[in-house]
């Protein structure tokens, strides 16, 4: 089991991967899709004006290297059922 230490956000540098209780379950949802099966999420501290647009999730393939950043208010308003077909969208669109 997967044991997390908690700080607050607000004190780690810009550019700081961290993991959260929200990065577990994006990868238990992008888990069950063979798409990103064994890819890692972690968070992205970035301080900025819109609280929307801070700390973005990035998906990480089994090499670490970034496969697509998936925004706060997107895992939001996206079902889950939604999520792995929107990343794939958006990771070609790179």
């Amino acid at each position: 089991m997967d044991e997390f230490l908690r700080v607050d956000a607000a004190d780690m540098e810009d550019g700081t991967y961290y993991r959260d209780d929200k990065c577990k379950r994006l990868e238990e949802i992008l888990g069950r899709d063979s798409r990103f099966r064994g890819c890692v999420v972690k968070r992205l501290r970035f301080q900025r004006n819109d609280p929307e647009l801070m700390d973005s999730f990035v998906v990480q393939n089994s090499d670490g290297e970034d496969v697509v950043w998936f925004y706060i208010w997107e895992f939001d308003v996206l079902d889950e059922s939604e999520i792995p077909s929107y990343l794939d969208v958006e990771r070609k669109r790179l």
